[in-house]
């Protein structure tokens, strides 16, 4: 992300809100993460919380920047309060950042998409047994997850 505007906080979270965390977010880090750059920013203990954050991109008492080198990783359980920092450079900031769930979950944001079957068909066995709910997902995003043809186990 290059010079840009703070996210308010968010949590990668279906309503309503569980006792425990149902996915945890990793951030790869590919370039250097800094407060300047927009690093990350969380807030330590809002998993206990147990409601939604506040709607500001205002900096949160007691928040924390997520700043290392690239080739770092952040993990981050999907309760926690946590937000894009605003990058006051013209450095882009470069991260994968992947979630990872039980497939059960279902799709929660509209940022997961299918796989098509020949692509899935090329991949190692090992991926396949882990993305195969992933097959061909209707995309028509509503809240719930259709898979139109998942291989039988």
């Amino acid at each position: 992300m290059a010079h840009g505007f703070p996210q308010g906080p968010k949590l990668n979270q279906s309503r309503p809100l569980p006792d425990f965390p149902i996915l945890v977010n990793a951030i790869w880090m590919l370039t250097p993460f800094r407060e300047e750059t927009g690093a990350t920013r969380v807030l330590p203990g809002s998993q206990h919380f147990r409601h939604l954050p506040p709607a500001t991109q205002d900096a949160l008492e007691g928040q924390l920047h997520c700043c290392a080198p690239p080739g770092s990783v952040v993990v981050l359980p999907n309760t926690v309060w946590h937000a894009a920092g605003t990058n006051q450079t013209q450095q882009p900031r470069v991260a994968v950042a992947c979630n990872y769930q039980p497939w059960w979950v279902g799709r929660l944001t509209m940022d997961v998409y299918p796989i098509d079957r020949e692509v899935w068909e090329k991949m190692p066995p090992e991926a396949q047994a882990l993305t195969r709910h992933q097959l061909e997902w209707n995309t028509d995003f509503s809240g719930e997850l259709t898979d139109t043809s998942a291989p039988e186990k």
